[in-house]
C-alpha cells in the first residue's frame, strides 16, 4: 500500500482545486495563526487517515503522470478528430476567456471578477495584485503571442 501525507496548505488566499469528488483532502492554516501549527495539527490528528486516504486517491486519480498523460492524449485525440477548419488562435483565445469556459472549469463569479478587476487595475498599475488572484490564474490569463 502506498503511502500517502495530509496536504496543509498555510496560505490566506488559496482557491481549492476543483474535483468531481467533493471530499476534504487537506488542512488550510491561515497565515497568521503559522506559529500555532503544531498545535493546530495535534487538534486534527484524528483526520489525518481519512485526509491522507483521500487526497492520496484524488491524486491517482487527477495528478499522477500517468492520469495527466492519458488526458493529455485524449484532448490531442479529440483535437485532432474535430472535422471541419481549425480555429484560429483568436478563435481559441476567445474561448479561453470566456466566462462559459471559466465556469465550467471550476472558476467562481468571485474568482472571475478578482481576475478582470485585476486586469483592468494593473492598466495603471502593473505590479498591483487583487486578493484571491492566485499565480496560476494571471499566468492563464496572460497576453498570448503578438
Amino acid at each position: 500500500m502506498a503511502m500517502a501525507r495530509v496536504p496543509v496548505i498555510i496560505a490566506d488566499d488559496w482557491i481549492p482545486f476543483s474535483f468531481e469528488e467533493n471530499i476534504p483532502y487537506y488542512i488550510k492554516v491561515p497565515e497568521k495563526d503559522i506559529a500555532r501549527l503544531p498545535d493546530i495539527l495535534s487538534e486534527r490528528r484524528d483526520e489525518a487517515d481519512e485526509l491522507r486516504r483521500n487526497a492520496r486517491t484524488l491524486w491517482e486519480k487527477h495528478c499522477s503522470l500517468t492520469s495527466r498523460v492519458v488526458t493529455m492524449m485524449e484532448c490531442i485525440a479529440s483535437l485532432a478528430a474535430r472535422p471541419g477548419e481549425r480555429m484560429s488562435y483568436a478563435a481559441y483565445r476567445e474561448r479561453w476567456h470566456s466566462s462559459d469556459f471559466l465556469t465550467r472549469a471550476g472558476w467562481t463569479k468571485r474568482q472571475q471578477l478578482a481576475l478582470r478587476l485585476e486586469q483592468h487595475v494593473r492598466r495603471w498599475s502593473p505590479k498591483a495584485r487583487v486578493p484571491g488572484v492566485s499565480g496560476l490564474m494571471r499566468y492563464r490569463s496572460a497576453p498570448g503571442p503578438k
